[in-house]
């Protein structure tokens, strides 16, 4: 008696969740006997009249046909309209580059005997040249340019904006499609030959630079590449001089100096 019971209050409970499911179905007032795209069709008005987009129910509601058209004309222009934003937007934000705040790096010091060299014109004959072709400004140029425009600035606004004043700067705006990575002076170009004389013993004994220590490049603010040699640690208490004979590339086929900086230009 028991078991028969159970039976059917468990069987009432699972006919009251099949018609309660039936009953909230958002769907169910759709004609099932109908074909697909009759089906189809009475979904899409149902979802124009519950959607929140604006001014979309109001063309389903619509009292007559001027309204709908009305609307649906509205609504049409208001869509075109943002679809022609969005690709404003996204042209506008790809046309322009993203400007990186410069950042000056300290390099760890150096145990003597070391030295480094810097070449006072940061870029290569062959690179201004390149610049020049590829539409670039001159780098006292570019400073001179920064200052009008942080001279027209509030004094708060105008120091940020002096820190662009460094060649790391210029190297971060160049003209698409060059890499400041490309530019500079080379080791190999730079240092023609290079010589460390060590004492040894009773004699003075010369090798060279590769053989007695090692180079190390470093990315100056203002000199662009820079390299650092270091004497080995078996030799350095030893050393007595390093002789080099260096490659300056002057350029003498420019009447203007590209790559000068005046270091005034900072303080004005």
């Amino acid at each position: 008696m028991n078991q028969e019971t159970n039976t059917d209050v468990v069987t009432e409970i699972r006919g009251g969740k099949r018609s309660g499911w039936d009953h909230n179905d958002e769907f169910a007032h759709i004609d099932r006997s109908k074909p697909k795209f009759g089906q189809i069709y009475e979904l899409f008005i149902q979802f124009c009249e519950n959607t929140s987009l604006r001014g979309v129910p109001r063309i389903v509601r619509a009292s007559d046909r001027r309204k709908r058209l009305l609307w649906l004309n509205f609504v049409t222009i208001f869509f075109i309209s943002c679809i022609a934003c969005l690709i404003m937007i996204t042209n506008q934000y790809l046309q322009y580059d993203v400007i990186h705040q410069a950042k000056r790096i300290f390099d760890a010091p150096r145990a003597f005997p070391s030295l480094t060299i810097c070449n006072l014109r940061p870029f290569k004959s062959s690179d201004v040249d390149r610049l020049i072709r590829q539409g670039a400004v001159p780098v006292q140029a570019y400073f001179d340019a920064i200052m009008r425009v942080a001279s027209t600035l509030e004094k708060r606004y105008a120091s940020q904006f002096t820190t662009l004043l460094s060649l790391e700067s210029y190297l971060l705006n160049l003209p698409e499609g060059m890499e400041s990575s490309n530019l500079g002076h080379r080791l190999e170009q730079l240092v023609q030959t290079c010589v460390v004389l060590y004492q040894n013993g009773t004699s003075i004994r010369g090798t060279n630079c590769r053989k007695a220590g090692h180079w190390v490049k470093t990315l100056d603010r203002i000199y662009h590449n820079c390299y650092t040699y270091e004497v080995d640690p078996q030799i350095r208490a030893q050393t007595l001089s390093v002789e080099m004979v260096l490659y300056l590339d002057n350029i003498v086929e420019h009447t203007n100096c590209f790559d000068c900086q005046v270091k005034d230009c900072c303080n004005r």
